[in-house]
């Protein structure tokens, strides 16, 4: 008899031990799924960040293009503009006039210049934006990736 209470109690004090130790990894997967789940937001949010602020980015490209666009249309017009002058300029052609063809034809390399530069910097401004955009794309795959990993981890 006292065998079979040595043995309960062996057993008991057996149980008890397996039962503090599934508490202790159930305490221990619950602290690590918590880490876990602060870790994701903190990506999360870090991801948020980072998409946002290359938005603002895309934005200040695009407003830039549009400005230097503005900027290449406006001397184009102004081009015209001095051609035209030109003309009529070269048509009325005496003494007095030759003074102001040749002031014309200065201010058209001029405007010609400026419309050669401002598209220069649009197309410049153009291949940026497209860099921006690869890279912008190529951060949100590695996101989805990680997402994926993150997925498969739990």
């Amino acid at each position: 008899q006292k065998s079979v209470l040595d043995k309960e109690s062996a057993a008991t004090v057996e149980r008890e031990s397996m039962q503090r130790q599934i508490r202790e990894l159930r305490d221990v997967v619950v602290s690590l799924q918590g880490r876990k789940k602060q870790e994701d937001q903190s990506a999360e949010e870090e991801m948020r960040e980072r998409m946002s602020r290359v938005e603002r980015e895309r934005d200040e490209e695009r407003e830039r293009v549009l400005d230097l666009q503005v900027q290449h249309q406006q001397a184009l017009e102004c081009t015209a503009k001095l051609q035209g002058e030109l003309q009529d300029a070269r048509r009325e052609s005496d003494a007095a006039e030759s003074e102001r063809v040749v002031q014309l034809e200065r201010e058209l390399e001029t405007e010609r210049d400026r419309a050669r530069q401002a598209a220069t910097a649009e197309k410049h401004l153009r291949a940026q934006m497209e860099e921006m955009n690869s890279a912008r794309q190529a951060e949100e795959r590695g996101l989805r990736k990680a997402e994926s990993e993150a997925e498969l981890m739990q």
